[in-house]
C-alpha cells in the first residue's frame, strides 16, 4: 500500500512539474492577441512584463510583416518591456528604415514607440548597444514633424 501511494504522489508531482514547464507564459494570453488590442491608455506595463523572451521571434516577425503595421506600436513596446537583447538590432532597423514622406501616421508613430521602448529595454538588460544608439541618435529624421 505504501509503495502504491508513494508511486501516486511521484506520478502527481511529475504530472504537475510537467504542467509548469510546458509553457512559461502559462496563464498569459496569446502574445498575437496581446498586442492586437487597443489599449486606451498605452500596453499594460505589468502585463506585457510577464511575457519572457520565448516570445520575441514571433513579435519581431510581426514587426516584419506589413500587414501589422496597425500594432506594430504595441509590438515594439512589448518587446522593450520583455527587454530580450536580441530585439535590439531589428528594433534600431526598425526605427531607421523608411523615408519621412513615405510613412503614415501608424508608422511615425511606432518608430517614435521603438525608441521609448529601447529605453525600457536597455533598463531591463543594461544593453550597451541600445543606450548608445539613443544617446547618439535620441530622434531620427524620419520621426521629426
Amino acid at each position: 500500500m505504501r509503495t502504491l501511494k508513494l508511486r501516486i504522489l511521484v506520478a502527481s508531482a511529475a504530472l504537475l512539474w510537467a504542467g509548469i514547464g510546458a509553457s512559461q507564459n502559462h496563464g498569459l494570453e496569446d502574445i498575437e492577441e496581446f498586442v492586437r488590442q487597443i489599449y486606451v491608455h498605452g500596453i499594460p506595463f505589468e502585463e506585457a512584463n510577464r511575457y519572457d523572451a520565448s516570445v520575441a521571434p514571433t513579435l519581431l516577425k510581426m514587426l516584419n510583416d506589413p500587414k501589422e503595421q496597425d500594432y506594430w506600436s504595441n509590438i515594439v513596446t512589448t518587446l522593450g518591456i520583455i527587454g530580450d537583447e536580441n530585439a535590439v538590432e531589428p528594433m534600431i532597423e526598425f526605427i531607421e528604415k523608411g523615408k519621412a514622406g513615405a510613412l503614415t501616421r501608424s508608422q511615425r508613430q511606432a518608430k517614435k514607440s521603438a525608441i521609448m521602448s529601447l529605453g525600457y529595454l536597455i533598463n531591463k538588460s543594461g544593453n550597451q548597444k541600445a543606450l548608445d544608439y539613443l544617446t547618439t541618435n535620441m530622434t531620427p529624421p524620419q520621426c521629426r514633424p
